[in-house]
């Protein structure tokens, strides 16, 4: 078996190169052949040699391994060192937290999934042509996810909740115009969120009940605030508590168009995906991920 490994060097402060290496150390005492780049191949580059990818950094690796890999049936396998980890968190991938001890048991148990080659599919979300794992956000989250993606202080994931603080003393509202499964719906809103899965900015539950294998989206929405309020809810966001609010609504859909003026356009794991209008749509099984041993199928088609 190939192992391609598409390492980001500057993910993690530098700790994606430590970790592609224990990665490729776990990899080859387990008999599979692995090859390490710095660079997101051609699609059919990857297919020409490689069994299965390995995205060693943050979503932003993920996300532009997805463009390639994504409908393939290409297995891809996520060794999380990034800022917000936000994928590998949505695919129930540990996140190595704790030093060294901590990045060598993710890769010794990133080398068993791939080793023992059951997979599933899960859902993928497709916004004009650009596919993303997690969540799409627009309004004051694209903002915060404008910011923090500019910041280099606190590191991980307190650097989003340290972007949405400096984004609180002006909360401008947005008029929205949506279609959500070809029926209208306008409202004036802080922020409008469309969710394969169900976490970003570092582990907000935006999107707390999607679920990547029942092909819709679940679209989030969130009715002007004060500042005041806004800071009330907000530690409740990382629980998915915020649902019950009534500034809050969810809808599931298998396609939204999703409109508004706003200056930051949108923004899915963390990258820019384009300015509005955007049209999104849940795509079944896109995706195929290695299952860890003895796991459950869980989400989707189990097999081998």
């Amino acid at each position: 078996m190939r192992i391609l490994l598409v390492v980001n060097p500057r993910a993690g402060r530098g700790g994606a190169g430590r970790a592609a290496r224990l990665a490729t150390e776990a990899l080859r005492r387990r008999g599979l052949g692995v090859r390490v780049t710095t660079t997101v191949p051609a699609v059919g580059e990857l297919e020409a040699t490689a069994d299965a990818v390995v995205a060693v950094g943050g979503d932003g690796t993920v996300h532009h391994l997805l463009q390639r890999v994504a409908g393939s049936g290409l297995p891809l396998g996520l060794l999380p060192v990034g800022t917000g980890n936000d994928t590998a968190r949505t695919l129930g991938v540990r996140v190595p937290r704790g030093g060294p001890g901590a990045m060598a048991r993710a890769a010794e148990e990133l080398a068993a999934s791939l080793r023992g080659g059951r997979t599933r599919t899960v859902d993928l979300a497709r916004a004009d042509g650009r596919w993303y794992a997690t969540i799409l956000a627009t309004g004051l989250d694209a903002a915060v996810a404008r910011r923090a993606r500019h910041m280099r202080f606190p590191p991980g994931s307190a650097r989003y909740a340290a972007a949405l603080a400096g984004r609180v003393r002006r909360l401008p509202a947005y008029t929205y115009r949506l279609e959500v499964d070809g029926r209208p719906w306008e409202f004036r809103g802080l922020l409008a969120a469309v969710g394969n899965g169900p976490v970003y900015g570092g582990g907000v539950r935006m999107c707390a009940g999607a679920d990547l294998g029942d092909g819709l989206l679940d679209v989030a929405v969130v009715a002007p605030v004060s500042r005041r309020r806004l800071l009330r809810v907000a530690p409740r966001l990382y629980r998915g508590a915020h649902l019950s609010e009534p500034e809050v609504t969810v809808v599931r859909c298998r396609t939204v168009r999703i409109d508004a003026e706003t200056p930051s356009g949108g923004w899915a794991d963390g990258e820019p995906v384009g300015p509005l209008p955007l049209t999104v749509s849940a795509v079944p099984g896109a995706l195929t991920v290695p299952l860890p041993p003895g796991a459950p199928a869980g989400l989707a088609r189990l097999s081998r």
